[in-house]
């Protein structure tokens, strides 16, 4: 399976989502056939 995701690093929500996910990786027996494919998204592009 893949799973992408868009993420910005700046984002408290998005770190909150992607601990969740590694938690639920964790307890799933097939998670070595998981790919995870990782984009950056910039929520506010104005910003400095």
């Amino acid at each position: 399976m893949k799973i992408d995701i868009w993420s910005d690093i700046m984002c408290p929500f998005c770190y909150i989502g992607k601990r969740k996910l590694e938690t639920a990786l964790n307890g799933f027996e097939h998670k070595d056939d998981i790919e995870i494919i990782w984009h950056s998204f910039q929520l506010d592009p104005e910003m400095a």
